[in-house]
């Protein structure tokens, strides 16, 4: 497949347990089975889900004889999120960052960096309030990329359909009417998704019982962009 532009992916979210990290995961997952090269970036220095996470793709990667595993770095601070992107990106080379539950200098930097901002959010009442703060971020980055002549981020949104909650229907309504916010759809947060990610997408459509990891698939690859 044709290497085509890299681009910088940021998922962000202003709570913990949002499903962050296994979005920043399956994006990455994506490109990387595209043949599209791709380095992950987290900024939350008290997550290691995703660096087990890598650590199991890559073993599940092997065993089925499939290709190295992910490059991952773990950065400390914003300004050093944007030496490490800007070499990673100048090198040819995709770039997701994982962002920490917070509004630091480091989140929004992330934001002001992307090209492609994906906004996961679990069903709960206390989202609302995590999606009410970052509306102001995202307003932020809009008009400072429109005052530098830059053209501005393209944002998305998933939700992540959790059991027994009754305020998905809720969110998912503050999620469509989200101005500049496109909304792709739900998330069935499930062991088949963290699977399909850690042993490989393509292993995974292989299976007829898969169907809601192939969907999820479809979903991240609107964000990713079709034709990658």
């Amino acid at each position: 497949m044709a290497r085509r532009k890299p681009r910088i992916y940021t998922v962000a979210m202003t709570k913990g347990g949002q499903t962050k990290t296994t979005q920043a995961l399956g994006i990455a997952a994506i490109l990387a089975e595209a043949k599209q090269p791709v380095v992950v970036f987290d900024t939350d220095q008290t997550n290691t889900n995703m660096t087990k996470f890598l650590r199991k793709r890559t073993l599940a990667l092997k065993e089925q004889g499939e290709g190295p595993g992910i490059p991952f770095y773990q950065v400390n601070s914003s300004e050093e999120l944007q030496r490490a992107v800007q070499k990673e990106f100048e090198a040819g080379r995709n770039c997701v960052i994982d962002c920490a539950p917070t509004t630091d200098a480091a989140t929004i930097s992330a934001m002001l960096l992307a090209d492609v901002i994906l906004l996961p959010v679990r069903q709960g009442a206390v989202e609302v309030e995590a999606l009410e703060r970052v509306g102001p971020i995202l307003q932020a980055v809009v008009i400072s990329a429109k005052k530098s002549g830059i053209k501005p981020p393209q944002v998305y949104s998933l939700l992540a359909d959790y059991k027994n909650t009754l305020t998905g229907r809720e969110i998912r309504e503050l999620l469509i009417n989200f101005e500049g916010v496109e909304f792709l759809g739900e998330v069935p947060h499930s062991e088949v998704i963290g699977r399909c990610i850690r042993e490989g997408f393509a292993f995974w459509e292989k299976w007829p019982s898969r169907l809601r990891a192939v969907e999820y698939r479809e979903m991240l690859a609107s964000a990713v962009g079709r034709g990658y």
